[in-house]
């Protein structure tokens, strides 16, 4: 929850994310405030793999990562 002050009056406004959207712009935050410039593709495959991380169950390796994302297993190695 956030608010809004423009002058006149106070808006608040709340916000439904689901813990995974806020963790996603955790690491997009993180990437903007790299110094290095990064391509679109090594963002999305790095925020998926990020995901990844919090949300596989056991052990993590490349085709479980496969399994559980969109992109294929090779994506990952």
């Amino acid at each position: 929850m956030f608010s809004i002050f423009n002058g006149k009056s106070l808006h608040i406004k709340v916000m439904n994310k689901t813990a995974l959207d806020q963790y996603e712009e955790i690491v997009t935050d993180a990437l903007k405030s790299c110094s290095a410039k990064l391509r679109k593709s090594f963002k999305t495959a790095f925020i998926q793999l990020m995901i990844l991380y919090m949300v596989l169950p056991r052990k993590i390796n490349f085709t479980q990562m496969g399994r559980y994302s969109d992109s294929s297993e090779q994506r990952f190695r």
